[in-house]
């Protein structure tokens, strides 16, 4: 049995015997099939021996080879019109490294879910006095306009509003953020979140978002 490294050429040398025909008259060859592929090599022949020179198995096929993977290889001899196979024998392929795995277990991971709560801090309301009158006038029923001022907010929140307010671009929310800064002329959050707040009202996002899904 011969042994071959995937990695490593090799040279192989038979010795024979030559009659009822010069050496010089006879062709020979070296031959296996892999993967259902034959290759030739071509012997060197002189009156006693024989060669071959084998390259590295690992240069002729592009896949991984099987440690003590076992191929079938022969020599041909061709002379005066004759085919003559003086030997046939199974060559063994070795690697100089081998690792190999199994799978013996899998889980699932469980899905990690990110849930993030807007907080905005009561704004205390100014006591109403009531002046005493005999005749009482009717309430006004016009709303009172909140101060903001005293807000605390944050960019990631401001996110969170356009979103729930139907925007979930992140495109959109990026450009609708950068206008707002300008308008507000300030890096401040309370006066950017001002800004957008009016935008929404205005309808002005939903022209923008149609421009985007346009594009």
């Amino acid at each position: 049995m011969l042994k071959l490294q995937q990695n490593k050429s090799k040279k192989l040398t038979f010795e024979i015997e030559v009659g009822g025909i010069e050496h010089e008259n006879l062709n020979g060859y070296f031959r296996f099939s892999l993967d259902g592929i034959e290759y030739g090599f071509p012997l060197n022949i002189n009156k006693e021996k024989m060669s071959v020179e084998l390259p590295a198995l690992g240069t002729l096929v592009s896949r991984q080879i099987q440690e003590h993977e076992a191929i079938e290889a022969r020599v041909d001899i061709i002379g005066n019109g004759y085919y003559i196979n003086p030997w046939k024998d199974t060559m063994k392929v070795s690697n100089p490294i081998s690792v190999q795995s199994k799978l013996v277990e899998e889980e699932e991971v469980p899905e990690v879910k990110l849930i993030v709560k807007e907080e905005v801090e009561d704004v205390p309301k100014k006591p109403v006095i009531k002046e005493s009158k005999k005749v009482e006038k009717p309430k006004s029923t016009t709303k009172s306009k909140t101060d903001i001022s005293n807000f605390k907010i944050t960019k990631e929140q401001i996110f969170n509003y356009m979103e729930k307010n139907g925007t979930k671009n992140t495109t959109v929310q990026n450009l609708v953020f950068d206008a707002a800064v300008q308008s507000a002329g300030s890096p401040d959050l309370v006066k950017i979140f001002t800004e957008i707040v009016k935008q929404y009202k205005k309808k002005d996002i939903d022209k923008l978002t149609n421009v985007m899904r346009k594009k």
